[in-house]
């Protein structure tokens, strides 16, 4: 019995320097951990900010569309469209002897 519980002994005391390599290597995780942990929030922030912006970028690019829309309906529109033919044009309606139906 005394030589089993010498050799229980000998196997639960481990080396010094293998306790203190096995901290050095679990600080060095705990450490890169925390590096990584840093790093994803900062490029999370990052491309947070990027979104924000282009998102405003997409909400000011919609206000110009809305704009452009109602230009483009209002430089349509048959009366102005009208009003230019007869002004800068000179266009006028036929006479109803030039008007001619054409049946098929």
């Amino acid at each position: 019995m005394a030589s089993q519980s010498a050799e229980q002994a000998a196997t639960v005391h481990q080396p010094r320097w293998l306790v203190s390599m096995a901290a050095c290597v679990l600080w060095l995780v705990v450490v890169c951990s925390a590096l990584a942990v840093v790093y994803s929030t900062h490029k999370a922030r990052q491309l947070t900010n990027q979104l924000a912006k282009a998102q405003a970028e997409s909400a000011d690019l919609q206000v110009v569309r809305g704009q452009y829309l109602l230009e483009r309906s209002a430089l349509g529109a048959y009366s102005r469209v009208e009003t230019m033919a007869v002004d800068k044009l000179h266009m006028q309606p036929p006479a109803a002897e030039a008007i001619v139906v054409v049946e098929q």
